[in-house]
């Protein structure tokens, strides 16, 4: 039996398209239509032109919405025009195409401009990797600035900063990749050989919220629909050398600090090279380096290793360490708050080197002096001193950051001072009084903003520290020794920042099988129950490598343990260690470097995953509930407690679309044909039954 399959293209072709669909059922009636299953996406794939990108979707908080949406629940239409300069007039609904530097202005101009803003249907993006060294920031000029510990909100970090990131826009945009925008601009010559006369290239966005849907315009009300999901991750702390649980120590903390997450306007195009990522790289290559140390065990402070995600909304993981590690969280178990003697936060470094010399400045809080201070400071001179004339990286200085500066810049160790304000700790930037990424928090802050060599420099300076902190009695010898990886820091750029060869690159593969052909660096929202021990499943790319990493570099196997307790740290075989897929006969071990290719190894590692979300959340088995601020933490009381709006597919395509004349014109002539056929076949079936009846 012939069959006709047009119903199962019905929400492909409704709306705007519904004439086109009555005009389809009477070609079908007549065979013009192919027959087999195949006739759905072929019919739907001649009709649209599908292009990639990436989406800016909804965020909500406590005190309203963010972020982009469509106004309704159904997809929105409307032509696609270019934006031709900066006083673009609208008069009907139009999507509107523009490159990266106009972006944030035009944004600005709906925001200010109602009359403008009703008229726009969607923004497309054009790809502006070429862009990437003007000025270009969506977040504010002082990021974060309700968490600074101090009151001079309004001191300009980030001079590019628009602020668009803390902006709600009731339309959609979308960022296109090189290649969709190619044929964009192609799409666009068409409507403008036109002039914009029907028929018209339109586009459709399908970028529906399930916020939207509820009608849910805060955190509070989409957790109790179930309409979001809080922002968050899993951070990851290792310590050097592993803590013995048998025996316990109480030797004051050096505590090492990189936050691995960053923000950007569009969802799925963070890539926060510079903004944070080099200062985590910096701090993985010198964890590497510390770890060839011969006598770290000896060292008189222990040494901590802090991943920190979710600092970009909120400095999440930060925040929820300090609340953990007070309340005795198991999965901090070894650490206390009273132990962390000093704090060393590496910010953005990959920016630093000018002229073949790399500068960075130490920030500390305005007026905060302590011993313990200094001596991070002395530790950083002399391990610049220490690198002069190094073969592998250049010259490093180390200066101490301008004291007209309010005091320290946006960054984790806020969540440290608003704690405890006597507490010793620093940052170490690339910057002194303003930021010098001009992309800070853009999708423009790619791996070709920042500089290899930059990174390599400061992770040198920071092992070399960090040595010079632990080791009281550290002598010059084994200081030249401490020598970081190149290789590695170039490794690490090209897998974590690059999308070629990108989270499929060997040093990546060697440790877990990944998820994402390439990194990408937004928090994310958080995946089931909060725990020390999460699903795999629901961890990302980045935090599972760098657990990974980090307890590959920090832990040992359990021979080299016994070969160092009875030959007093002979170097032992590699090769001697049990195999393992997800868990390890002894409950000292983890298994570090387990893939779907190859099993791991048993290494004894204190090396943990520690959930990251708001202070302002609890989770009770049932979902996610806001709780009030406990009196007297300032960073909870202006906490937003951001959440992601639940959401089913961010898509984009084009269709060639008639006026709405014609469209009322093939609607009344399909009408006509359909009905036409029906009294066609009823007579037809009529005059048929009457002469069988005569036969």
């Amino acid at each position: 039996m012939l069959r006709c399959q047009v119903f199962g293209i019905w929400s492909g072709i409704s709306g705007p398209n519904f004439p086109r669909l009555i005009i389809l059922l009477v070609l079908c009636s007549g065979h013009y239509v192919c027959f087999g299953q195949k006739s759905v996406p072929e019919i739907e794939n001649s009709m649209y032109q599908s292009v990639d990108g990436t989406a800016c979707v909804r965020l909500l908080s406590l005190q309203g919405e963010v972020g982009c949406a469509g106004p309704n629940r159904k997809p929105v239409h409307a032509p696609i025009r270019y934006l031709s300069d900066d006083s673009f007039r609208l008069s009907t609904k139009t999507t509107v195409v523009m490159p990266v530097p106009a972006l944030h202005l035009f944004l600005n101009r709906t925001v200010n401009d109602p009359s403008l803003a009703k008229h726009v249907a969607g923004i497309l993006v054009e790809s502006g990797e070429q862009n990437a060294s003007t000025g270009f920031s969506p977040d504010a000029k002082f990021p974060q600035a309700a968490f600074a510990p101090y009151k001079e909100a309004q001191y300009i970090w980030n001079p590019p900063g628009s602020g668009v990131l803390q902006q709600r826009f009731n339309f959609p945009v979308f960022l296109l990749t090189p290649e969709s925008t190619a044929s964009v601009k192609e799409l666009i010559a068409v409507n403008e050989k036109r002039k914009y006369e029907y028929p018209l290239h339109v586009a459709e966005f399908d970028m529906v919220m399930q916020s939207t849907k509820s009608g849910t315009h805060d955190s509070v009300s989409c957790l109790r629909e179930w309409a979001c999901l809080p922002l968050g991750g899993y951070s990851v702390w290792s310590a050097l050398p592993p803590l013995n649980a048998s025996a316990p120590t109480e030797n004051p903390i050096v505590l090492v600090i990189a936050a691995m997450d960053s923000a950007s306007f569009f969802r799925d195009a963070t890539p926060g090279a510079d903004s944070s990522l080099s200062g985590l790289i910096a701090m993985l290559a010198a964890a590497d380096a510390l770890s060839r140390v011969a006598d770290v065990d000896q060292f008189q402070k222990q040494i901590v290793f802090l991943a920190v995600t979710g600092e970009a909304w909120g400095y999440l993981g930060s925040r929820r360490f300090l609340l953990e590690l007070a309340g005795g969280n198991p999965s901090l178990s070894g650490l206390n708050i009273s132990r962390i003697h000093q704090v060393l936060e590496v910010g953005s470094v990959g920016k630093a080197v000018d002229a073949g010399r790399a500068t960075l400045y130490l920030h500390k809080q305005k007026d905060q002096f302590s011993s313990a201070t200094q001596e991070i400071f002395d530790a950083l001179q002399s391990s610049a001193s220490s690198l002069a004339g190094g073969q592998h990286v250049g010259a490093v200085e180390v200066k101490m950051a301008s004291k007209q500066n309010p005091g320290v810049p946006p960054s984790s160790i806020m969540s440290f001072i608003q704690k405890n304000s006597s507490t010793a700790a620093v940052v170490l930037e690339e910057f002194d009084e303003v930021f010098k990424n001009p992309v800070y928090h853009s999708e423009l802050d790619g791996p070709y903003n920042v500089d290899k060599n930059s990174i390599a420099g400061t992770a040198a300076l920071i092992a070399r520290a960090v040595y010079l902190l632990g080791d009281s009695a550290a002598n010059s010898t084994q200081l030249q020794a401490i020598d970081v990886n190149s290789s590695l820091v170039n490794d690490l750029v090209d897998c974590l920042l690059a999308q070629n060869p990108g989270m499929v690159c060997d040093l990546v593969k060697s440790l877990i099988t990944p998820v994402q052909k390439y990194a990408n660096h937004y928090v994310g929202v958080f995946l089931g129950e909060p725990t020390s021990t999460p699903y795999l499943e629901n961890v990302d790319d980045t935090s599972r490598f760098v657990w990974n990493f980090l307890a590959s570099r920090t832990g040992i196997t359990r021979h080299q343990r016994v070969v160092e307790q009875k030959a007093g740290r002979t170097n032992a075989s590699a090769s001697a260690f049990e195999e393992c897929v997800q868990k390890c006969s002894n409950t000292d071990e983890i298994c570090v470097g387990a893939t779907g290719e190859h099993k791991g190894k048993c290494m004894v590692s204190t090396t943990r995953f520690l959930p990251a979300y708001s202070p302002r959340l609890s989770f009770d088995g049932s979902g996610w509930k806001v709780v009030a601020a406990e009196a007297g933490d300032v960073m909870s009381e202006v906490d937003p407690v951001y959440t992601e709006s639940f959401w089913k597919t961010l898509g984009v395509r084009f269709y060639l679309k008639e006026s709405s004349s014609q469209d009322e014109l093939m609607l009344g002539v399909g009408t006509a044909l359909t009905i036409g056929s029906f009294f066609t076949i009823f007579f037809t079936k009529a005059m048929f039954h009457k002469r069988l009846k005569r036969a």
